[in-house]
């Protein structure tokens, strides 16, 4: 089948000029080549297509029939192939993408949403989820992961570092001596963000204070999850500044031993090494990357 649409093709283009030579010369194919692939299509249907003379050529009653179709075929396909062209000035199709719940409200979704307002025939699909679901499995175009990343075959890049902060309510800290040194923290309950998250590391002037809690009495993996239990006034929570910046501002919560840093939680964007360069994922990324002034 193959072969008898590039035959095709090839006889769209010799009626269309009126002569293998000049055909020949536009699809870069030899006259005899041209002639070769005419010869096997004239076979295969077992109909003449084209009468020939040493000067011109004419079609048969059934190459009028085949050329309708076959400039049918070629509308189509070029059609098809200026809808998804990289020169296109619309993008458009679905976008399907894999987020963290943590980053619902953060500035790449806002971003992301600047990037579907710009091209309104796009579709964006977007999973929120804490639990790392696997990007091929899951058919996700590109997937953001927070902190450091695995080894894999997968192509990624940063996006961001979002910084953290330690916060806790008022209401928690009419219960408590504000701290004055990271050890203080020891005597207070953290809000664990998952297991993994029940240590801290503080740094400041180059000194660095490691605190870990062998039990903690809350634990979730959801980070608003987290800052309800901390506005609720159970204790003191790690999150990124994003998420209680409104909170803090409104004396909500409030920012504990601010002169004293934790580590930030880095953005990344993972995506499948064979996407194209450009696809609509990439489109979407390379946006994402100047709204933060990153160059991949």
């Amino acid at each position: 089948m193959i072969d008898k649409l590039r035959a095709m093709a090839i006889f769209a283009k010799v009626a269309e000029v009126g002569s293998f030579r000049g055909a020949g010369k536009i699809l870069n194919l030899s006259p005899s080549v041209v002639s070769h692939h005419i010869s096997m299509l004239e076979k295969s249907l077992d109909v003449a297509l084209i009468y020939r003379s040493t000067r011109k050529i004419s079609l048969t009653s059934e190459g009028e029939v085949l050329l309708n179709s076959a400039q049918n075929m070629m509308s189509a396909a070029e059609t098809g192939l200026n809808n998804i062209s990289k020169n296109s000035d619309e993008l458009s199709g679905v976008l399907k993408i894999g987020m963290p719940a943590i980053l619902c409200n953060s500035s790449i979704t806002d971003e992301l949403a600047e990037f579907v307002l710009k091209h309104p025939k796009i579709n964006l699909d977007i999973e929120f989820s804490d639990n790392r679901l696997d990007l091929i499995s899951s058919g996700y175009d590109i997937a953001f992961r927070m902190g450091e990343l695995k080894s894999s075959s997968l192509k990624t890049t940063r996006l961001k570092i979002e910084p953290r902060i330690l916060i806790a309510s008022p209401k928690y800290l009419d219960t408590k001596s504000v701290p004055q040194k990271p050890v203080d923290l020891q005597a207070w309950n953290l809000i664990g963000f998952s297991p993994r998250m029940s240590e801290l590391s503080l740094r400041r002037n180059n000194k660095t204070r490691k605190l870990s809690w062998n039990d903690t009495q809350i634990t979730v993996d959801n980070a608003q999850a987290v800052r309800q239990f901390a506005l609720a006034g159970l204790g003191a929570a790690a999150l990124p500044y994003f998420i209680v910046k409104d909170d803090i501002e409104a004396n909500r919560l409030i920012h504990i031993l601010p002169e004293w840093d934790l580590s930030s939680l880095s953005i990344n964007a993972v995506w499948p090494a064979n996407l194209f360069k450009n696809s609509l994922a990439m489109k979407a990324l390379e946006f994402l990357q100047r709204a933060d002034g990153i160059k991949h």
